[in-house]
């Protein structure tokens, strides 16, 4: 498996990956990432300045994701892990840490 950052092309596949786990979980829908206007745009939305978003890509199919960005209205140093899903086949499988570790040295790189 590979963790890479987000590329246009990944826009489909991620926001599918995280849909199918709203329905796996049949979790709500309305006022969650499920619904968020920008979960088709990932890509576009993590060229912010400060912002990265991973994909984690096994065997040629994006399986789950990670991104960090500075906080929102909120001090420059302070950063927040979003929309962090895994697709089921590859939970336990600790990418979950791997991609919080490069969330992380990517936020102490780009200081915030």
């Amino acid at each position: 498996m590979l963790i890479r950052e987000i590329q246009q092309k990944d826009n489909v596949s991620i926001a599918k990956v995280i849909r199918d786990i709203f329905h796996e979980l049949d979790a709500p829908k309305v006022g969650t990432a499920y619904a968020d206007p920008i979960l088709d745009t990932l890509y576009e939305v993590y060229q912010a300045p400060r912002s990265v978003y991973y994909v984690v890509e096994h065997e040629g199919k994006v399986v789950g994701g990670c991104g960090v960005t500075p906080l929102e209205n909120a001090d420059a140093s302070v950063c927040e892990l979003q929309k962090m899903y895994f697709a089921p086949e590859i939970r336990g499988t600790g990418y979950a840490e791997k991609i919080i570790e490069k969330c992380l040295e990517f936020a102490k790189k780009t200081r915030i």
